[in-house]
């Protein structure tokens, strides 16, 4: 597997495959509707085949230059695939650089009652592995077991 980089601008997420089925998805400083409409469209590509455990992280993002309408647009990609996505996501760690950010999204998951698999939000990148680890770990014994 390895680094797909979605666009060769500023804009692209990364989606890192390095430590697959630990998957990690980038944020850019910036994006664009055609960004995370892309970004989305790879996720689900990396999904297709085999249980995934997703460190989506935020920290890049410049989160004083989103506007409504582009976290509007994210947000309603986010529901979309969701439902998708859910047979082959067994959760998704958000990374986010501040306890702002990380509890806006926390009160963003407690919200969201349809989510068909585990979210939780951290700051450091070393808990968020070791929480997606146990998750596989928890997928692998249920599968043998």
């Amino acid at each position: 597997m390895g680094v797909n980089h979605v666009m060769d601008d500023e804009r692209c997420f990364v989606i890192d495959t390095t430590d697959f089925p630990v998957v990690r998805m980038i944020f850019p400083r910036i994006s664009n509707h055609e960004a995370i409409d892309r970004n989305f469209e790879n996720m689900l590509a990396v999904a297709a085949n085999e249980p995934i455990v997703v460190i989506a992280d935020a920290r890049p993002l410049d989160v004083k230059i989103v506007t409504p309408k582009l976290r509007k647009h994210f947000f309603d990609k986010v529901n979309e695939y969701s439902e998708l996505r859910g047979h082959h996501m067994l959760g998704e760690a958000a990374l986010l650089s501040g306890w702002v950010e990380q509890h806006f999204y926390q009160a963003y998951l407690w919200m969201k009652t349809d989510r068909a698999y585990p979210t939780k939000a951290f700051r450091s990148e070393l808990d968020a592995l070791d929480w997606c680890r146990g998750l596989l770990a928890e997928a692998r014994a249920e599968q043998t077991g």
